[in-house]
């Protein structure tokens, strides 16, 4: 078997270090991740979905820890609107109750997301180009409109354009909206956005990357926020998705401080929205797996975390049980990834012990509003 890098083993041992200051060391600290997040003013919370909410055990370490909440799936477009003459809202409002019953914010994922393959089936009669941008952009501003009048404040911040760039050119994408309205699907969905939700923090939402491996995903997204800030388009923060790990590139904190530096100069606020760590160390040892990603959490919040810019920190999935990479991207060897601050047995990890060192350590922000 390889062996873990150097950087890592370095990182891996400031990690535990940092975590054996902690009352409990990989325990619960004092207050919990929520309590740690607030008094930094920082709004802690977790991605849920049906799973979760059949789940007794889950209910008490979601309400335990997170001060928000994101539904996983319920809005996107295919969970939505499945049948073109039909709503579904079941799964959507089910989490809604549930973050209404312990005192949760909830966010909201997504409203626009250009890939194809996202949208229903049905859409697809919308034809390409300039023969369906009006039916396209009706369809948007329609679907806007509808979901954000449901949720109300219920819903205080929207993810409202999600992943619109190639990573490797940094070039918008093609897709459904791209297709049919052009580059400016974005401005269309984030006016309409604002229009819908006066009072919700409005916000574009892509997997940015800790390292140089895609720079020029990175200059697309400046160049993209640079524009919507020169038209007055009600934008109001970049979400960093913070799926870290492999794919990724060797981490790069300078490039990483630097692309940071230049949105918040924009004046733009900082969200980490989906955060978790592919676990692709090259070691069947699971304490040696955990100490990475352990490392990996700590050196990314580390440096994220110091932006007051930022105000809410999102796992996408609290436990193993849950996480999306168990179908989607599984280890080579055969076993779980270890991504999330709980196993699947819903005990803390090192990973919880980094988050909660990091949030320690973080400086103190004014609170977010939303």
């Amino acid at each position: 078997m390889m062996s873990l890098s150097r950087r890592h083993v370095l990182m891996g041992s400031a990690a535990l270090a940092a975590a054996a200051l902690l009352p409990s060391g990989c325990g619960q600290p004092p207050g919990h991740l929520k309590d740690l997040a607030k008094r930094k003013g920082i709004l802690f919370g977790g991605a849920i979905g049906p799973e979760e909410l059949a789940d007794t055990a889950a209910h008490e370490l979601v309400s335990r820890e997170c001060g928000v909440i994101t539904p996983r799936n319920a809005l996107k477009w295919r969970t939505l609107r499945w049948d073109r003459s039909d709503w579904n809202f079941t799964e959507g409002d089910a989490i809604a109750r549930y973050a209404a019953a312990n005192n949760q914010k909830m966010r909201g994922h997504v409203l626009v997301w250009n890939p194809v393959e996202n949208m229903p089936d049905w859409a697809s009669d919308i034809p390409s180009g300039s023969a369906g941008r009006s039916q396209a952009i009706q369809l948007m501003e329609t679907h806007i409109e509808q979901v954000c009048a449901h949720y109300g404040d219920r819903i205080t911040s929207w993810d409202v354009v999600n992943e619109a760039f190639e990573p490797y050119s940094g070039d918008l994408a093609p897709g459904f909206f791209m297709d049919r309205i052009g580059p400016d699907y974005i401005e269309h969905a984030f006016r309409k956005a604002r229009e819908a939700a006066p009072h919700a923090q409005l916000v574009y939402n892509d997997y940015m990357r800790w390292s140089d491996k895609y720079p020029n995903h990175h200059k697309g997204v400046l160049k993209l926020l640079e524009n919507l800030r020169k038209k007055e388009v009600p934008i109001d923060a970049l979400g960093i998705q913070g799926h870290i790990g492999k794919y990724y590139g060797t981490e790069n904190d300078r490039h990483w401080r630097q692309f940071l530096d230049e949105v918040t100069a924009m004046g733009y606020d900082l969200l980490i929205t989906e955060f978790d760590v592919r676990d692709f160390a090259p070691t069947a040892d699971i304490s040696a797996r955990d100490a990475n990603v352990a490392a990996l959490t700590k050196g990314f919040l580390d440096i994220t975390l110091s932006y007051p810019e930022l105000k809410q920190f999102i796992c996408w999935g609290l436990s193993d049980r849950w996480s999306w990479f168990r179908q989607s991207e599984p280890r080579e060897d055969g076993q779980l990834q270890r991504t999330a601050p709980y196993d699947v047995d819903l005990k803390p990890k090192p990973m919880y012990a980094a988050i909660a060192a990091a949030l320690i350590t973080a400086p103190t922000r004014e609170p977010s509003t939303t």
